[in-house]
């Protein structure tokens, strides 16, 4: 049974994948604009999260967003910031307003999503980095 949970997930994470490069191939997603589900960063391509997984479940049926966020981690193709942590945060500056930006990285997007080209990195995004002046040590 778990194993066909898996099995599951997983293909719904290439699924996922497979939609989300047509997406761009098709230009029917933004990239770098200020309510995009996608971002070029110095990292590698952030994919707003949930965001951008409950944008691709209005299109399938019997499907859960955990499954499907599970499905794509799965895949591996993901970068961590921190173990056991899948999530990066980055700061997004605009005219407008300053905000919070949450989502999971694909550190080669075009080597995993089999792209020619993608947008430069966006210049208003910057990596949100904690302080860890407590791990500081003085000898």
């Amino acid at each position: 049974m778990a194993t066909s949970r898996r099995a599951k997930e997983k293909q719904a994470g290439q699924d996922f994948l497979q939609w989300l490069r047509q997406q761009i191939i098709d230009d029917n997603i933004g990239i770098n604009t200020d309510n995009a589900h996608l971002h070029r960063v110095e990292e590698g391509l952030l994919i707003v999260s949930p965001a951008i997984f409950r944008r691709y479940l209005r299109h399938v049926e019997n499907l859960e967003l955990e499954e499907l966020q599970r499905g794509f981690q799965s895949l591996g193709i993901h970068r961590i910031p921190a173990p056991n942590q899948p999530i990066w945060t980055y700061r997004q500056q605009s005219r407008k307003r300053n905000s919070k930006l949450r989502g999971m990285l694909i550190a080669d997007p075009l080597t995993v999503l089999d792209l020619d080209d993608l947008p430069e990195e966006n210049p208003l995004i910057c990596r949100r980095l904690k302080s860890h002046a407590s791990a500081l040590f003085f000898l």
